[in-house]
């Protein structure tokens, strides 16, 4: 239920709210409404998948199923409208294998890379069959091959077959023959298997083919057993080409960034030491949804990008083995090698190997890039295009340059950290681009000296709030506290997170837990993604474990992070992982210098009465103190910001919703300035 703000002000008169609170509330509503698009509340998961390149499509009575990227949309042949799916609309997981329309049962079954299934209505309503992701089976749970037979569908699944009803959504049985199954048919009461090891085997239906001994090799099968399955796909591939069902054209998000109002992403990187050989390309979408895609004329691996501060037009990517690529408005303009610039291959004789790992600009606007493994492994170019190379002894270690110098971050002073993501000498990295300094931190042990074993790669650096520089290793987060940073060889922090079990004794931050990217959010909390473990959220102060999403238990793509960028305005956190993006909102945001009223803003407002969520209060300054009260000034909530960011439950200190009335929103900052800033209407 929305309200206008007509109908509130006509509500607030039929309650006794005075005239001059009336039209205080309409204005700040009218104001409210007329700056204000619909905002997603905390806790809430987008979805950002690319449905570009077309794998298989299913025809589904008057409409289309199509599997594109590993993701699924609904095309209707009679109004042309296109309906995507994600985990917001009903699925039960990420990308998918197959697809396969059961026509008898009315219903699309959809098999995900995990083997989970879902059965999907063409009026979209998903019914989800857990039972062979749950079931504990010998061998692989790969699907070959879906076959449908009236209700029934027979799964190619590694060496078995498994038979499910489609329209009672069960699995009915299964076939174990002790090699894979490449596909199925059943003819004549007769099931016939097309296996690897042993050709076609036939088994009568009416036989209990659990047993394996009910199951013979035969010479005599139909021919199409060998044949490939194509569905519908060369009947309608020529109108699905022409579809566009938004989104970005691929899912590969190895490394984001928010700038400008936009997010950006490159696909390529490293992935356990090797390079990932990804699609050479980058992506960006604005806040209204949009997405640019420029396919570069580069191979492959595309790993950093660049925009230059003066013209968010003219930027650069760096790849891994194609040297620099220069663009304006979209447009390739020009390419650094190994022939036309300093840069150099990192295999010698070999000019078709120039690694640019990493890129940044200065505060005199001049780009920065690591040409890692060869003699010059820092290099700097000025506006007019010139280059230079910092050759510092200490981007060599035992006369050998450092590795896979990446990612790199600006820390508040202005001078760049950098990782050393390989295990010949995994280490912190920090440039001081006024000065030319470069110092390496790999004294690798703790706060009390303990050493830091088992370390082999450094793979992301962030800077929080209170200037400790953060590194993500292969064996959780290490710190460097300001004092830290003072000399290369204090060494690192390690966390202590006590137990808070009464013995006294802590446990170190995620220690073990190989961690790939960070980012910090408005409310100086570290948002950590990882390898095999999805992502964390620490506290502020580092000692508590806010939230930690798997994509088990929330919407989660996958638990292999790739890449995290956070949007300060709205708080919305962008994760790049293995089967796609996707983004959930936090309550944090970034803090405003100065609350006043006009910046400070609450949604939703008015609160309608059969509205029961959060409350957002957005545009404070860091950690504001924050009270709520009712009209006659009695205290009903209080809180401090996170970032700049405020949630209340529309609950009184008590926990009871409170009634129908104008409530004033009053802060308060560290220095002592108070005032309202902002008025909320709730409707019972």
């Amino acid at each position: 239920m929305i309200l206008s703000p007509r109908q509130t002000a006509s509500w607030l008169m039929s309650h006794d709210i005075s005239f001059g609170a009336v039209c205080r509330c309409v204005c700040t509503l009218l104001c409210w409404f007329a700056m204000t698009t619909v905002h997603a509340q905390p806790g809430t998961w987008q979805y950002y998948l690319a449905y570009g390149e077309p794998q298989q499509i299913e025809k589904a009575e008057q409409g289309l199923f199509v599997k594109a990227s590993g993701n699924l949309y609904h095309y209707n042949l009679n109004d042309q409208s296109v309906t995507t799916f994600d985990r917001s609309n009903g699925l039960n997981g990420g990308q998918l294998s197959h697809i396969k329309w059961c026509s008898e049962a009315h219903r699309l079954i959809a098999i995900y890379t995990n083997a989970n299934i879902d059965l999907i209505n063409p009026e979209g309503e998903v019914t989800n069959m857990p039972d062979l992701y749950m079931a504990t089976m010998a061998g692989s749970k790969k699907v070959h091959r879906i076959v449908t037979d009236g209700s029934i569908a027979y799964l190619c699944v590694g060496s078995s077959i498994v038979k499910i009803d489609v329209a009672n959504a069960h699995v009915v049985e299964t076939y174990t023959l002790g090699s894979d199954v490449w596909n199925v048919m059943a003819v004549d009461g007769n099931l016939y298997a097309n296996t690897a090891a042993s050709g076609v085997m036939v088994g009568r239906m009416s036989d209990n083919l659990i047993n394996p001994a009910n199951w013979h090799s035969t010479s005599h099968f139909p021919e199409s057993i060998y044949d490939a399955y194509r569905g519908d796909y060369d009947a309608y591939i020529s109108i699905v080409s022409q579809i566009n069902a938004g989104g970005p054209h691929y899912n590969e998000f190895n490394s984001l960034w928010f700038v400008n109002g936009c997010l950006y992403g490159v696909g390529g990187g490293w992935y356990d030491g090797g390079q990932m050989d990804r699609t050479a390309q980058w992506q960006q979408m604005d806040r209204e949804g949009h997405w640019q895609r420029i396919d570069a004329p580069m191979k492959k691996d595309a790993v950093s990008m660049a925009i230059d501060p003066a013209d968010a037009t003219h930027l650069y990517i760096a790849t891994c083995g194609n040297g620099l690529f220069e663009f304006r408005n979209g447009q390739s303009v020009a390419q650094y090698t190994a022939g036309n610039s300093l840069l150099a291959s990192a295999i010698p004789g070999n000019n078709n190997y120039v690694r640019v790992d990493g890129l940044f600009y200065d505060r005199q606007h001049r780009l920065w890039m690591t040409n890692s493994e060869t003699q010059h492994p820092l290099i700097r170019m000025n506006s007019e295009g010139t280059m230079e190379s910092l050759d510092h002894p200490s981007l060599f270690y035992n006369g050998t340059p450092l590795t896979i110098l990446r990612n790199p971050t600006t820390d508040h002073t202005g001078k760049v950290w950098l990782v050393n993501s390989h295990h010949h000498h995994p280490c912190l990295v920090r440039i001081d681009p006024e000065t030319d300094e470069v110092d390496r931190f790999d004294a690798l042990r703790n706060q009390d000296e303990t050493p830091l074993r088992d370390i082999y790669s450094f793979n992301c650096v962030a800077e929080d709030k209170d200037g400790n520089i953060w590194a993500g290793t292969n064996q959780g987060p290490l710190m460097l506290t300001p004092q830290q940073q003072q000399s290369p060889d204090y060494g690192y922090t390690q966390i202590v997170v006590p137990r808070n079990d009464g013995s006294g004794y802590g446990d170190y931050l995620l220690e073990g837990i190989s961690v790939t990217t960070m980012a910090i959010d408005g409310g100086n909390r570290k948002w950590i993604g990882t390898e095999s473990n999805g992502v964390y959220v620490i506290s502020s102060d580092n000692t508590t474990e806010v939230a930690h999403y798997t994509s088990a238990d929330s919407g989660l793509l996958s638990d292999r992070i790739e890449s995290i960028a956070i949007d300060g305005q709205t708080g919305r956190v962008y994760i790049g992982t293995e089967e796609g993006l996707c983004a959930v909102v936090s309550d944090a945001t970034d803090a405003t210098e100065k609350m006043e009223k006009g910046v400070v803003r609450a949604y939703p407002n008015p609160v309608a009465p059969d509205y029961t969520g959060p409350i957002t209060i957005e545009g404070l300054s860091y950690d504001a103190d924050v009270r709520i009260v009712n009209t006659a000034g009695m205290l009903v909530a209080r809180g401090r910001s996170t970032g700049g960011t405020y949630i209340w439950n529309g609950c009184d200190s008590k926990g009871r919703r409170v009634a129908s009335g104008v409530y004033h929103v009053l802060t308060a900052t560290s220095d002592g300035h108070r005032g309202t800033v902002c008025r909320i209407a709730i409707i019972r």
